[in-house]
């Protein structure tokens, strides 16, 4: 009896898959913006094994002069099920994630600079219940003056509207007038 009980407690013991770390990536779109211009700032975590990873949580720290664009605190969202996301004016943070197995969830956020400049953001690791990613992640927002957005002058306009407007007539008739 005794060999039995401990083959028995052998087979009720959990057993641990091992896996892949977690992957963060990240991104803004667009990825160039003028001054006081909104991008999104994206986060995606990713899970490479074939179960599901729990508790997922990340901090973003944004660099100074970047801000949340949303109301006061700030504003963000995730698809992470389960998760509590808490944005701040200057960062992001996400707690209680689940990343499905081989899959994907995101974290999003509006951002915005009142400078130019570049401006390199770095995440924290992604911590789960499983472990950590090997590190974070890292993307730049441009911010430029308002000056280099290109636009088109009244004149250009003009002269955009007549080509159009001839390259329509001459397709109806044979002349343009």
């Amino acid at each position: 009896m005794r060999g039995g009980l401990a083959l028995l407690a052998l087979f009720a013991m959990p057993v641990f898959a091992t896996g892949f770390p977690p992957i963060v990536t990240k991104s803004f779109a667009p990825p160039s913006v003028a001054v006081n211009q909104i991008s999104t700032l994206t986060i995606t975590l990713t899970n490479p094994n074939p179960f599901s990873l729990f508790g997922a949580s990340i901090t973003d720290n944004f660099p100074a002069g970047l801000v949340n664009a949303g109301p006061f605190p700030g504003t963000a969202s995730t698809t992470c099920p389960g998760a509590f996301v808490s944005p701040g004016p200057n960062m992001l943070f996400m707690s209680n994630g689940t990343i499905a197995a081989n899959g994907s969830c995101t974290i999003t956020a509006p951002v915005r600079s009142a400078n130019t400049g570049f401006y390199q953001n770095d995440t924290g690791t992604l911590f789960t219940g499983f472990g950590s990613s090997l590190g974070g992640a890292s993307a730049t927002l441009t911010v430029v003056p308002l000056s280099q957005i290109p636009t088109l002058s009244g004149t250009a306009l003009l002269m955009l509207g007549v080509i159009l407007c001839c390259g329509a007539v001459s397709r109806m008739t044979p002349t343009c007038g």
